[in-house]
């Protein structure tokens, strides 16, 4: 599939969920289930997917309702230890990159961009991984144990009040009141009623 395809593939699923009204639950990301996370995740590599490849894999994550985020090729599947189950389609993304090429003629050293497209897999797609053991929720005294031990650690304020969290000088915008604060909680300047 050339590129070209690729960004029309993904532009004319974006226009059909609009005309359709089928827009994407924009808050419903990190609620929905295991390790659930936002930005698609390479399961080999840990790296995060960017760019249009975002896109991409937003829009069959949430077509196919598939719970995580983690996605890999059919190769870094079966390292990894698992399978592609039989019949799973895979989608498209870009590789981005530059190569160094010689200048035949000057000998002097240039970066060419290149694009190269993969096939990769949702892991919700795939046998014998550890990504799709559901991570066990935390009881709620353990989950509170846990917010005040990073709130308390060094840098953990995320109001600014103490030796960490918000610059001095830089506001906050606390949408619930729409007013902005200083990191002592005195009002800047009123945004809205």
């Amino acid at each position: 599939m050339k590129v070209q395809e690729i960004y029309e593939r993904v532009t004319n699923k974006i226009i059909t969920d609009i005309e359709a009204g089928n827009l994407p639950p924009w808050l419903l990301p990190w609620k929905r289930g295991i390790r659930t996370g936002i930005v698609p995740v390479n399961a080999a590599t840990g790296s995060h997917y960017n760019g249009l490849n975002v896109l991409t894999l937003w829009c069959q994550r949430e077509e196919k309702e598939w719970p995580t985020p983690y996605w890999c090729t059919y190769k870094q599947c079966q390292a990894m230890g698992g399978h592609v189950r039989k019949g799973e389609k895979s989608a498209p993304i870009i590789y981005v990159s530059k190569t160094a090429v010689k200048d035949k003629d000057t000998a002097e050293e240039r970066l060419i961009p290149f694009l190269k497209s993969y096939w990769v897999f949702n892991v919700a797609q795939c046998d014998g991984l550890p990504h799709n053991e559901p991570e066990p929720e935390l009881p709620e005294h353990e989950r509170n144990a846990a917010a005040e031990a990073f709130l308390s650690a060094p840098g953990g304020d995320p109001l600014g009040r103490g030796n960490g969290g918000i610059h001095p000088f830089q506001g906050l915008h606390h949408p619930a009141t729409t007013r902005r604060v200083s990191r002592t909680g005195e009002p800047l300047r009123h945004v809205g009623a």
